[in-house]
């Protein structure tokens, strides 16, 4: 199992030592045993882990959604003019004077063994504890979906009160990708039979438009979400009558947004 380590902002990292120059060149079971993590033993397979966790509703239920400033400027902009910049253009634009720090991507040792295993995710956890070193009081551990659940079962199912490696204040985290299908997927899922899939089936083939409402097919999905939402605000805008003053209106709020 190898994995990565990203560190913002690339400046701090430093080098820990200083590399000399070798007068006897190693042997290869020397070299061979670099680069590599010792496995780690989890031996809770058998407990309840998951069972454990509750799931409480953090947020109130709700029906007044405000629309994002950004979202707003940009339906308004291809509202009044059709060849106005696409999302990922306007997002760019809007997003020139953001201060930004770049990252340091580090890879990092090896585990020899298979990512599946439940000695080897407890290992990287413990193995990804080690940041703390460098005062870091939460340590993100990023996993994909089948080694993400997984990784929840061995940290729900550690001991408080007997925890060797202090592994409580390790936060996993599923994949962006993986969260955005399933975030997808949630959508499509909800929507169902509200008239939406029609909507994608104007867009894609009807076997497509299922595989994008599910998630699976991302870039479809995103496009198809994007065109659907802009429809229905250019249905907004047209019914609602941006005119006269309004329209006045919208446009101050649009040229501020873009200055």
């Amino acid at each position: 199992m190898g994995g990565i380590m990203v560190v913002t902002p690339a400046s701090s990292v430093t080098s820990k030592k200083t590399i000399s120059r070798l007068k006897q060149i190693p042997s290869s079971e020397e070299i061979g045993e670099i680069g590599f993590v010792n496995l780690k033993r989890f031996e809770n397979k058998n407990s309840d882990g998951l069972k454990t966790v509750e799931i409480e509703d953090i947020l109130d239920v709700t029906d007044n959604y405000e629309m994002s400033s950004a979202d707003f400027t940009w339906f308004y902009s291809k509202f009044t003019n059709s060849k106005s910049d696409g999302w990922n253009g306007f997002m760019e634009k809007s997003h020139n004077n953001v201060a930004y720090h770049s990252s340091k991507i580090i890879p990092v040792p090896f585990i020899k063994n298979p990512p599946s295993d439940y000695d080897t995710i407890f290992t990287s956890l413990v193995e990804a504890k080690q940041c703390q070193k460098q005062v870091q009081k939460i340590v993100f551990v990023t996993f994909d979906q089948p080694l993400y659940h997984k990784a929840r079962e061995i940290l729900a199912s550690i001991d408080l009160d007997n925890d060797l490696y202090n592994l409580s204040s390790v936060q996993v985290r599923l994949g962006g990708f993986h969260l955005l299908m399933s975030f997808l997927g949630a959508i499509g899922f909800i929507m169902d039979g509200s008239g939406l899939k029609e909507a994608f089936c104007e867009i894609y083939a009807e076997n497509s438009s299922e595989k994008a409402l599910s998630g699976h097919a991302y870039a479809r999905a995103i496009r198809g979400h994007f065109l659907v939402q802009l429809a229905l605000s250019e249905l907004i805008f047209f019914v609602d009558g941006v005119v006269g003053h309004r329209k006045r209106v919208n446009g101050y709020i649009f040229a501020r947004f873009r200055n």
